[in-house]
């Protein structure tokens, strides 16, 4: 079955390549499918699973020769930057530094080494793919295209084991991340529910239904209780912002409906077996995660002054001193490996990307097309936070969108800031002068 996932991996390097010579924001698209599709290379065996990097060398090729093209093109890419992203690389800097005063430094470079593609890729390379709205809508429908042959394959062929797929190993069996899984897929759902199509062509129309009919089986069938909620909520919710909604009941009656389709499709060919573990919400579900927090500040309350403002060191909780694994929610995690320093730095990333994300949809209100795609890319990042803050670690979320999508809504926020900012000026101006400023008292130049 090798040659399966060999076929998948020489299809989107060789149709990526070309595609992203005119589409150089398609190289999202291909990245974020990334962790997703080593993951089913590894599943499918053969050269994929002999070298763990090669799966990584082939779909680094279009997305490398998307930046080569740019070059060419004199496009730049380092643009300007919001205070949202200025403070996101500030915290990857910190986060380098607390090498230096590590508590347990060789199980900090042993995480940063087996992670170490993924985080070239995930914090250096993904966000440098997009400049504006215009390049996030081609790595959006990228993504999708990609989505359907993928997520196919991955039901058909991947072997589900509990929560994840089985690789078959020399030295055993093992599974792979099912998170991956059910966040790829809710990115899937953001991108193909919220995005108001350029052409709404038949052929279209159904693809796209097809990629959300398979997204939200691969989301169920992982077993992800949390990615599973937190798409279909963000979707309910940034829909009628993405979408103009002129009718509110209509909407409320095909969202129920639509949540009661989709429910019946899960159960009935998602297979009974995840029931119960869906059920079991019901349940405290973080009685675990609780007990690894509480552990990882109860080490970090005991070791001194220096390393509460400084912190433990990047992935200290990783050291079997400590706690051994990540603690699974991400804040917390932040302030003990990173100090109250790292928490502070944290908070302005947070603070000012929710804020300039919602400046962002405001200035696109003008357009629908522009205004659909501004939503998405907050809805991205709503989401990866949610999803990494409930249920991941800092050096993790280089497998998601999230430092892609901050970086995003700092530069597209930066650059087109300015252009509102004419805009609106000319707009008043001519306001002022066309004589509706004084029908409303608004001040006029020039009249007392």
């Amino acid at each position: 079955m090798a040659w399966i996932a060999v076929a998948l991996f020489a299809a989107v390097c060789v149709i990526g390549t070309f595609a992203v010579l005119r589409y150089p924001g398609a190289a999202l698209g291909i990245a974020a499918s990334m962790f997703v599709m080593v993951q089913f290379g590894r599943v499918m065996g053969g050269p994929f699973l002999v070298d763990r990097y090669l799966p990584y060398a082939v779909l680094a090729i279009p997305v490398v020769v998307s930046i080569m093209a740019r070059l060419m093109r004199g496009q730049r890419i380092l643009m300007p930057l919001s205070a949202g992203g200025i403070a996101w690389y500030l915290l990857m800097f910190w986060s380098a530094a607390t090498l230096i005063w590590h508590y347990d430094l060789p199980a900090g470079l042993d995480l940063i080494n087996r992670a170490q593609f993924l985080i070239l890729f995930g914090f250096l390379v993904a966000p440098l793919l997009v400049s504006d709205l215009r390049e996030f809508r081609q790595g959006m429908v990228c993504l999708i295209l990609i989505s359907v042959p993928l997520i196919g394959l991955i039901l058909l062929y991947g072997g589900f084991a509990g929560r994840g797929l089985v690789i078959e190993h020399a030295y055993g069996d093992m599974t792979t991340n099912p998170l991956a899984l059910s966040t790829y897929a809710g990115y899937v759902l953001i991108a193909a529910l919220l995005m108001v199509p350029q052409k709404s062509t038949l052929w279209w129309t159904i693809y796209r239904w097809t990629a959300i009919a398979l997204a939200s089986w691969l989301s169920i069938q992982s077993e992800s209780r949390g990615q599973l909620i937190f798409s279909l909520v963000i979707v309910l919710a940034f829909m009628p912002i993405a979408r103009p909604i002129r009718n509110i009941k209509q909407f409320a009656a095909v969202s129920i409906g639509g949540l009661v389709f989709l429910s019946v499709f899960l159960y009935l060919f998602a297979g009974m077996a995840n029931i119960d573990r869906f059920m079991a919400i019901l349940d405290d579900p973080t009685q675990n995660r609780g007990r690894l927090v509480a552990q990882l500040f109860s080490f970090w309350a005991e070791a001194g002054p220096v390393y509460w403002l400084l912190g433990l060191g990047e992935a200290a909780s990783m050291s079997y001193q400590i706690v051994g694994i990540y603690c699974h929610i991400l804040t917390p995690e932040i302030l003990a490996e990173k100090g109250i320093v790292g928490l502070i730095i944290w908070m302005c990333v947070v603070g000012y990307t929710v804020v300039h994300g919602v400046r962002l949809i405001r200035m696109s209100r003008n357009s629908i097309e522009a205004r659909s795609l501004a939503t998405a890319l907050f809805a991205v990042f709503v989401f990866s936070f949610l999803v990494f803050h409930k249920q991941g670690s800092y050096l993790g979320s280089a497998s998601s969108l999230l430092p892609a999508s901050i970086i995003f809504i700092a530069r597209i926020y930066a650059t087109t800031l300015p252009q509102f900012q004419a805009f609106e000026l000319l707009r008043r101006a001519w306001w002022a002068r066309s004589g509706h400023a004084q029908q409303i008292g608004m001040p006029v130049p020039g009249t007392s």
